[in-house]
């Protein structure tokens, strides 16, 4: 059982890094982690992931403003248009939203709770196997999605604190790539063109790629694993975009 919950998490990180680039809107890596923890819910909890989505008020700097505007402009809730009246998103605010979004699965009969400060909703176990049912909660998931702005608003706090200059995903790369290449976590002879697809994680080949050449920094069974190259490369893949 522990070996199998080791693969799962190693399976979930291997995802985070590879979906880095297929986010909601800006294709931002919290982005890509809201989508799917807010689509797949409690089941998918990864125990690596921040203990919080908490980040305190955020203020949409220079960089931001134009995402900013607009979200603004097309976000469907009143909530939603009061939150993004100024153009700072509190930490009280994204309560607001996130309990708008409870309560519109509660409405469904969806369960929900809080996980690491997101909404995780609650599949019903005993419907295991009914594809009918499946259908008809993920429409009404999204749904509750979508007329309560959970996911416009909070992709867009957790862009905004994670990506605070608001750099495309192929600047995002190039800075990685070369914090890699500085500590010696990646080939000296790779490009940014390989890289970018291995991010991507689009083709069989790219996770080859992905497994050859960065699986030993995030698999702990790997037998080239350690704890201080793991952590560089964490710090590699999260530090460019809090410049």
């Amino acid at each position: 059982m522990e070996q199998q919950t080791q693969q799962q998490m190693h399976t979930k990180r291997r995802g985070r890094w590879r979906m880095r680039l297929a986010g909601i809107g800006a294709v931002l890596a919290v982005a890509a982690a809201l989508s799917a923890f807010a689509f797949n819910g409690a089941h998918n909890a990864d125990s690596t992931a921040p203990q919080q989505f908490a980040h305190g008020d955020i203020t949409a700097n220079a960089a931001w403003k134009a995402r900013y505007d607009q979200t603004r402009q097309s976000v469907v809730s009143d909530l939603a248009r009061q939150v993004l009246a100024d153009d700072t998103i509190t930490q009280a605010e994204v309560t607001q939203i996130s309990d708008a979004y409870a309560h519109c699965l509660a409405a469904s009969g969806i369960g929900s709770h809080m996980d690491r400060g997101l909404v995780a909703f609650e599949y019903d176990k005993s419907k295991d196997g009914d594809v009918e049912y499946y259908d008809v909660t993920n429409n009404q998931i999204h749904a509750c999605l979508n007329s309560t702005d959970y996911k416009r608003v909070i992709a867009l706090y957790g862009e905004m604190s994670w990506n605070k200059g608001n750099l495309s995903p192929e600047e995002l790369n190039a800075r990685t790539l070369d914090c890699l290449k500085q500590h010696d976590l990646a080939d000296a002879s790779m490009t940014a063109k390989q890289f970018n697809e291995i991010m991507m994680g689009a083709s069989d080949k790219a996770q080859q790629l992905n497994e050859q050449h960065f699986d030993k920094y995030m698999n702990r069974a790997n037998p080239q694993y350690n704890d201080s190259d793991a952590k560089a490369f964490a710090q590699c893949e999260a530090g460019p975009a809090a410049q």
